[in-house]
Order: C-alpha cells, then structure tokens, then sequence
C-alpha cells in the first residue's frame, strides 16, 4: 500500500456506489464521515478522486460534501431515483467506466459504498480497502420469495467473493460482524485466501445530531418507527405488537417511511389494523424534522431483524429519548445507553408488545440524558469515525 508512503504517488479514490435515497443509512453515514476523512488525507497531501452515482439531489449533497477541500476531485454520474432493472444493468456497465477510469494510474481504492455495484476489483497493483457494514445483501435475514430476489442473492454471493479476493483491510461498523465476514469467506476451506486485517469503526452521526437539546422537552405522547422497501425493519410485527399492548388511546404511532414507494401499501397495512386512528405516516423527513420527531417521542421502537449498525438507536438516544431495539444490536462501548435501551426478540409480537410496555414506563433522569450523549458523542464523532479510519490505513500502508 505504497501510495501512502513517502517518495510514493500520493493519490487514492474514493468509491462511494450507487445511490437511490438520501435517507438510507449508508448515506448517512457517507455525510458523516466524508468531510473530516477528506480533510485528513488532503492534509497528509494525498490527492482524492471521489467517484459515485445517483439522483440529482444526492449528487448536490456529494458536491457539497467535497466542496470546501482541496485536492478533491468529484466525478458523479446522474441517474434517477427509482432502480428499475434496466438502470440496474446501465448502472453496472457504468461502474466498468468509473473503475477503468480510477485505475490509470493504479491508486489504492477506498470502498465506501458497494450497494447496487457491481463486483469492486481494482487494478492488479491497486490495494482495495473496503468498508463493509454488513453481509444482509448476500444472506438477508428473511428467505428472499420473488425470483428477482433469489437471483439478487445469488449476485451478491458471488460479488462479494469476487470482492473478497482482491482486498486488503476490511473496515466494518459493529463487532458482531467481523466473525460473520470471517466465517462466510476466510474459513478453512480457502487456505490460498488470506485473511486481511478487520477493524471495526463505529459510524458516526451527522454533526446535528450532537446538537444539545432542551432536557425539559415534553414527551408528546407519540412512539416512532420506521418502514422501508427491506422486510428487515420488522414493520408488521412492530404495528402488530402496538395495537396488542392496548396503549392509552392518546399513544399514537409515528411511522417514518424513507420510500415514497412504500407509502400506499404502508397505508393499506395501517387501515387494515386496530390501530389506524392512532397511527400517522411521515415520507421522507428532513433531517431537522427527524430531530424533532424523536425529541418529541416516549419512546422509540427499533425491533429490526438485522443491522449493518442500526442508526436509529443512536439517532434516539442522542436526543434523550429511550429505545426498544433487538437483542445484541446494541455496540459493546455503549454501556450507559443500555440503561436507556430495552430489548426484545423482533421475532415474537408478544415479546415486542412487553417491549413497549416496558419503554412505556422509562424515567429517564437528566444527569442520565446527558451522560449517554457525552458517550455516544465520544464514540460517534465524525472526527472520531475520521481518525479510526486514517490510522487503519496508515497500519496497512506499513505492512
């Protein structure tokens, strides 16, 4: 990993994928992280190539990222938002372009975003670095049932073995990970594969979210959830577990849905249950309204099936609200959160409805607010997550 040794060509690129929504978690955590990881390494005097494509807004957002740090370069390709499966295989054909285009002069590649890409193989000579939060694209915590969603299992399978050749670090987000990934591709089986160095770095939350609240917010009474298009956010279980916990009428349920997709058949799901008067839909809210959202919430409920990370957590308890989660998505440094966090097992309605009952009940006291923000400001500082990052790399570009 010479490029960063002195004497050496001083330039890496920078993949960050393809993008389809800004409100997923993966762009999340790109807006985090992106500009201090480009200041560090600009101010080392390492030239950066920043390469990625999705919607118009998404390629404002990347201009934004990059715009204030010399040395950046950024080339975006514009696409719209919804993935049909012809922007699919255009999409792939233009990854080809991009990855022909980084390698001509053979830099170290950064991976921060293999999502809707096809397999990342460098040149020969390019040292790739990969960031990978989770194995959910090739084993999905539920069985896929459509054809098209068999065949993307089967895809992602072979893409990230394909990966897994060529890599020389992996950077991932949650300690439960790294014997997953060690598992599935360095096992015994493969003795001509090395393991390559693991680091965990935690992603950091975006700089708002860090922002001290008022500790006297009043409660508005409401519980928030989210939806998306993966079956993983357990949406059905969560609205099922809501209405059998007989909650005080004035408890209503906030439902955060990133798709605009989703909204129609979130909508049917809703009225067909016994809790349609309490329950209300926000699509797609900034980042200043989520805030809000969660300020104002008794409580948060994240029973998710499967994480890279799970944001939401942290994004709640950031602003002193506690959650309901599953068990062991909570990361080990976090141990004043956990007296904020219940957990449950997102399998069982019932184990989720005494979930909620039991968040029902939190008083959580200021001192105790404010001690679990210090600590995850502590962990999930942007700076942090920057440095964590640097030092890795500097390690391998000495081995």
């Amino acid at each position: 990993m010479g490029v960063l040794v002195e004497g050496q060509e001083r330039r890496v690129v920078l993949w960050l994928g393809r993008h389809s929504v800004s409100t997923a978690g993966l762009w999340t955590y790109i807006q985090a992280v992106l500009p201090p990881l480009l200041q560090s390494l600009t101010h080392m005097g390492i030239e950066v190539e920043v390469y990625g494509a999705g919607p118009k807004q998404i390629r404002i957002d990347a201009e934004r990222l990059c715009r204030f740090t010399r040395g950046v370069r950024l080339y975006w390709r514009t696409q719209g938002a919804s993935f049909s499966a012809l922007r699919r295989v255009v999409g792939s054909i233009r990854d080809l372009s991009f990855q022909f285009e980084s390698q001509s002069k053979s830099p170290i590649l950064l991976v921060h975003g293999i999502s809707n890409t096809i397999p990342v193989r460098g040149a020969p000579t390019s040292p790739t670095i990969v960031t990978l939060h989770d194995l959910l694209q090739p084993n999905p915590t539920m069985p896929p049932r459509s054809m098209r969603a068999r065949y993307k299992q089967k895809y992602y399978q072979w893409y990230y073995d394909q990966m897994m050749d060529r890599v020389c670090g992996i950077v991932t987000g949650h300690e439960k990970t790294v014997p997953e990934i060690e598992e599935k591709f360095f096992h015994e089986s493969r003795p001509e594969r090395g393991k390559p160095p693991i680091r965990v770095v935690y992603p950091p939350l975006p700089a708002a979210y860090f922002e001290h609240s008022d500790e006297n917010y009043a409660p508005k009474g409401h519980l928030l959830a989210f939806v998306s298009r993966d079956p993983r956010k357990n949406f059905s279980r969560t609205l099922a577990a809501f209405s059998s916990a007989h909650l005080d009428v004035q408890t209503t349920l906030v439902v955060v849905i990133g798709n605009e997709e989703m909204l129609e058949s979130v909508r049917a799901e809703v009225q067909k249950s016994t809790v349609a008067n309490q329950t209300y839909l926000v699509l797609r809210p900034g980042r200043r309204r989520l805030i809000e959202l969660y300020r104002g919430a008794r409580g948060t409920l994240f029973p998710s099936l499967g994480e890279g990370f799970g944001y939401p957590i942290y994004e709640s308890l950031s602003q002193g609200t506690p959650v309901l989660t599953s068990k062991g998505l909570l990361a080990s440094p976090f141990q004043k959160c956990r007296q904020m966090v219940e957990e449950c097992d997102p399998h069982q309605v019932t184990s989720i409805a005494e979930g909620i009952k039991r968040l029902m009940g939190h008083e959580t006291p200021s001192h105790l607010k404010a001690a679990v923000r210090q600590e995850i400001e502590g962990v999930l500082s942007p700076e942090s997550a920057a440095k964590n990052l640097i030092d890795f790399y500097l390690e391998l570009a000495k081995t």
